[in-house]
């Protein structure tokens, strides 16, 4: 892996300052160091989401923030991006997909083509919160790639990452700038859909479905099954899974269950195949707990799905 000083002379000339390459890096290889030197317990929403993912057994038995944190999983990486961008704004959502960027041009820079790392850079990172500053680091990888490579395969970036010096703590004042998560926006080719227009137009959609009421609002974009089997995989990567937090059983279906989503958004709330696919879900999971009546669980989980922006 590259050693900092490559990781911090490639932000200098993205025009990063060496202060918040240091804290970005460090947030990145000794994640632990960075959260208890930078931030208070009630500011880090990511204690809620690491509890919460302990309490369900998903991460039990080891420590979620690891060296290189946020390259392994993508609720990670969205964790990361936010912290980064609290902290430090835009430059720090740079430098983060910087690091990861020269990590993996280091581990196969002599393997692939440029054109077939930049393209795997894309998919491993993606974020539609942050995508523009992903094109950004994107085309300045695109501009600097073989001096990149040169100076990873000179022999600097052969041995584990150090720290030249201890990055600043930050203030609380920095680290309180708020995340663009709250400006959700699904993006493919010209469909545009952002969140606001979902709260807005959330009743109809449940009554009609998303491609139907997207075009009626447009009236010239084109919305296709194909956008809108997309749009539920944006749904489950980035919304759905908001509903953790109520830590209930139909709430925690609510997060992970794609084929909800899918007959939600294509036929509406009250279709009869979704009503058949939920008593479906309610067989197989009174064998193993104890349910409230089928119809009164029906409704329930109904109610959720129509109240979701209450909740999340």
């Amino acid at each position: 892996m590259p050693k900092w000083v490559i990781h911090r002379k490639w932000c200098r000339k993205l025009g990063i300052s060496e202060e918040v390459a240091d804290g970005t890096n460090e947030l990145i290889d000794f994640p632990e160091n960075w959260i208890s030197k930078n931030i208070e317990a009630d500011d880090l929403d990511l204690n809620v989401h690491i509890r919460y993912l302990q309490e369900i057994g998903v991460i039990t038995g080891f420590s979620p923030l690891h060296h290189d944190w946020g390259r392994r999983r993508k609720w990670e990486l969205d964790f990361l991006l936010d912290l980064a961008y609290g902290a430090y704004g835009e430059d720090g959502v740079k430098c983060v997909f910087l690091h990861h960027a020269l990590d993996y041009i280091g581990t196969v820079g002599k393997i692939f083509p440029k054109s077939e790392i930049l393209k795997r850079i894309k998919n491993r990172l993606w974020s539609p919160y942050y995508s523009n500053m992903l094109l950004d680091v994107l085309d300045f990888l695109d501009k600097h790639f073989n001096e990149i490579l040169a100076d990873i395969e000179s022999g600097l970036g052969n041995a584990k990452p150090q720290k030249r010096q201890n990055p600043k703590k930050i203030t609380s004042s920095k680290v309180r700038r708020k995340s663009p998560r709250v400006f959700s926006t699904y993006k493919l080719g010209n469909i545009i859909i952002t969140s606001k227009f979902l709260q807005e137009n959330w009743e109809e959609i449940l009554q009609k479905g998303i491609r139907f009421v997207y075009m009626d609002y447009t009236s010239s974009v084109w919305f296709s099954e194909q956008d809108e089997r997309s749009f539920v995989k944006w749904w489950m990567d980035n919304m759905a899974p908001r509903l953790v937090k109520i830590k209930n059983d139909i709430a925690f279906l609510l997060a992970q269950d794609k084929t909800v989503w899918e007959l939600v958004f294509s036929l509406g709330l009250d279709s009869e195949v979704l009503e058949e696919y939920l008593r479906t879900i309610y067989t197989r999971l009174a064998t193993s707990r104890s349910l409230p009546p089928v119809e009164d669980w029906i409704r329930e989980v109904k109610f959720y799905i129509r109240n979701f922006w209450r909740f999340i």
